[in-house]
């Protein structure tokens, strides 16, 4: 499980960082290496949100690693 948190960490840090360059510079990452509405980049953005889902369930819960 903590292998899975690793990545999830990662894909979270990955998100903040593709949010930051939507908003800062209007610039879309995933759109640009993935293409645009396609199937990758749907599951890119799927497995980010549940990335964050799952570390801020483990947060609200107090639950480490």
């Amino acid at each position: 499980m903590k292998g899975l948190a690793l990545y999830a960490g990662w894909l979270v840090v990955l998100g903040a960082l593709v949010v930051g360059l939507q908003g800062l510079l209007q610039l879309d990452v995933l759109g640009a290496v993935l293409g645009e509405n396609t199937l990758w980049t749907r599951a890119v953005e799927v497995l980010i949100g549940l990335s964050g889902v799952m570390l801020g369930y483990k947060m609200l819960m107090g639950k480490k690693g």
